[in-house]
């Protein structure tokens, strides 16, 4: 009862953190889309670092023919598509595993990888309110990397060991995320930024070495090995590219160009082999009935749109009343909105799903009532004979087998039957 209890608190942390993360990165990416669209009078630095154009970047690509349009619609659009992907593999291993820690943990990895971008910072500069929001799903974005690396296949985290490095990375984004102890125009940050990552992808492939020799079963390692080789495409790929002579189309020294765009869309698509070998690997285990992941899909893209709206509706509308009556914005509206959504998800996941079921899923939903029915008739009911015979017009016409027997054992010894 326990683990029920916990494994609910975890669904619907999760559809709050996936609600707000959604939501946040859709109206930070409106405002990141105009700030792309408009010249950065700040250093290199701290232009490139949210890929925004300097003066001289802008006089780069015009020469070429691009416009500042341009380059904000080249961004935007290779950014949505990678979300999308990541998205979709992420509602699909919901869809499927909703009743699993795993299930829940690797979706939201997904979630918060694929919308790891410049929109949430965009979000927090116009909108301070959103400002520790905003720096709370960028932290869980990047700690979900390494608590993968240590969890995946089936969620639980081996070695042991992993336990103090997914402590030491948690603090490292911790800090840097809401101190920001080196600032990025420090020549330590790349040095220290470069480290961290490794460190954690050596020690993540470590550990997913150790599982898959040690611990895993045959169908996990099947997994593993998409997944494996899927970053393992992937990083090779990027470091060649880094460290050829297209190189020097990267960081934040470099004028932004058309072939510096072609590079920079090319190596970000190259993160898509993440959902789509982690879907590989899901989709070969055959752990998905294509009907169930289309019904379950529906349903909880609807309730998670239905609670975006109710979020962001609550929130802006709210604190615009408050605003006209007192002249000043409260966190406390923030907090009545996350506590409305918590509320409203199960009654409102239940109403989704039943509406569902009575338009795509007739035998479902017409099994249920006739469930409901009998549950009436066996409270009421007194006489056997009719008991019996209601017993199996349930079972004939929920579960439609070719023949139904009921066999009853009477006082005296002897025996009867009902048959349909």
């Amino acid at each position: 009862m326990a683990k029920a209890h916990l494994l609910r608190g975890a669904q619907i942390a999760w559809f709050i953190l996936v609600t707000m993360t959604l939501g946040m990165y859709v109206l930070g990416g409106i405002v990141y889309f105009q700030d792309l669209q408009q010249v950065c009078n700040g250093t290199r630095v701290e232009c490139h670092d949210r890929e925004l154009a300097t003066p001289e970047d802008v006089a780069q690509l015009q020469s070429e023919g691009m416009s500042l349009q341009d380059w904000a619609v080249a961004n935007t659009v290779y950014r949505a598509a990678i979300t999308a992907l990541y998205g979709f593999v992420a509602f699909l291993i919901f869809a499927r595993k909703y009743n699993e820690w795993s299930g829940l943990l690797f979706s939201y990895f997904l979630i918060s990888t694929g919308t790891l971008s410049g929109n949430f910072p965009a979000l927090a500069a116009q909108y301070p309110i959103f400002e520790i929001p905003a720096q709370f799903i960028q932290f869980m974005g990047y700690w979900m990397l390494p608590i993968f690396f240590a969890t995946f296949p089936n969620g639980r985290v081996v070695p042991r060991l992993m336990w103090g490095v997914l402590v030491f990375f948690g603090l490292a984004y911790l800090a840097q995320t809401f101190t920001l102890l080196i600032s990025r125009a420090n020549p330590l940050w790349e040095a220290l930024g470069a480290f961290i990552w490794i460190g954690m992808f050596l020690s993540g492939l470590a550990a997913q070495g150790y599982r898959f020799m040690r611990v895993s079963t045959p169908q996990e390692r099947a997994q593993t090995k998409w997944v494996l080789f899927g970053i393992a495409v992937m990083i090779v790929s990027i470091m060649a590219v880094y460290f050829s002579s297209l190189g020097s189309q990267f960081g934040t020294s470099a004028v932004y160009s058309r072939n510096s765009l072609v590079l920079l869309v090319g190596v970000n698509l190259l993160v898509m082999l993440i959902p789509i070998t982690i879907g590989i690997a899901i989709l070969r285990a055959k752990l998905f009935d294509i009907d169930i992941l289309i019904r379950r899909t529906v349903t909880y893209a609807l309730v998670v749109a239905l609670l975006l709206v109710v979020y962001f509706g609550s929130v802006i509308l709210l604190q615009q009343f408050f605003a006209n009556i007192t002249g000043a914005r409260s966190e406390v509206i923030t907090v009545l909105s996350t506590l409305a959504i918590a509320a409203l998800f199960i009654p409102l996941r239940n109403r989704v799903q039943n509406a569902i079921d009575k338009r795509f899923n007739r035998r479902k939903y017409d099994a249920q009532k006739v469930l409901e029915k009998f549950a009436l008739t066996v409270r009421d009911e007194t006489d056997l004979d009719k008991l019996t015979a209601e017993l199996v017009n349930v079972v004939q016409e929920t579960m439609q087998p070719k023949s139904v027997s009921v066999w009853l054992k009477n006082t005296d010894g002897g025996r009867r039957t009902a048959e349909r």
